[in-house]
């Protein structure tokens, strides 16, 4: 499947190097595909044979699945969805959006966009064509792909089908289990999940960690 990422940092680069890594063709989306820095990935990506950087908006026509791995910072997210969006380019396809509108000064950590909102659902309202799902968020980009341990991955979405298919990507990358929360709105508390991991991060000192869901009958 040839996959866009919609953003060339260090999320993007960790998705891409685990969708290569399972046999995808990648493509990441940026402002300046010569940039050194893009280029020096390109080299050194696990499978630099099916590894190109593009445009935001060619990267999104020629994709059959977009992940948006932009900039916590939703002024910055809003701008790579509309340059990848001209021409219906993401209409029918699925959405990966991992995307937590967080800000960390240490020691503290606050979602910017929360309480009856989340980027989420505002991503779904610019594109109310496109199959959003969120995932990745909740998660370490350490850890995204072949976690080292039971990690559950928590996703929602408006789509079953979509739904299907982030479910199969999280699987494949190593999640023994898949946690559907419902629909797009339920980004506010996956988000909020996020976030409350970068706490658990600086406080600790440790980026270990990960989010299980447990039966105590069991």
């Amino acid at each position: 499947m040839k996959i866009g990422i919609l953003g060339s940092g260090n999320v993007g680069q960790t998705l891409a190097s685990g969708f290569l890594s399972e046999g995808h063709t990648v493509v990441l989306g940026t402002r300046d595909p010569t940039s050194a820095k893009i280029v020096q990935w390109l080299k050194s990506a696990p499978h630099p044979d099916r590894s190109s950087a593009t445009s935001y908006a060619d990267t999104a026509a020629g994709a059959e699945l977009v992940v948006l791995a932009s900039p916590s910072d939703w002024a910055a997210t809003e701008e790579v969805i509309r340059a990848a969006s001209g021409g219906g380019a993401l209409d029918g396809k699925v959405l990966i959006d991992t995307v937590n509108a967080t800000v960390v000064e240490y020691p503290k950590v606050e979602l910017v966009i929360a309480g009856n909102d989340s980027v989420g659902e505002r991503v779904q309202s610019l594109l109310p064509n496109t199959h959003v799902v969120k995932m990745f968020n909740t998660i370490g980009l350490d850890h995204f792909y072949k976690p080292k341990g039971p990690a559950d991955m928590f996703i929602c979405g408006n789509d079953a089908v979509a739904k299907v298919t982030a479910t199969e990507i999280a699987l494949a990358f190593g999640y023994p289990r898949v946690i559907d929360t419902g629909d797009i709105q339920s980004s506010r508390f996956l988000e909020s999940l996020g976030a409350l991991w970068v706490v658990h991060a600086l406080r600790g000192q440790t980026r270990r960690h990960a989010w299980k869901l447990i039966d105590l009958d069991e």
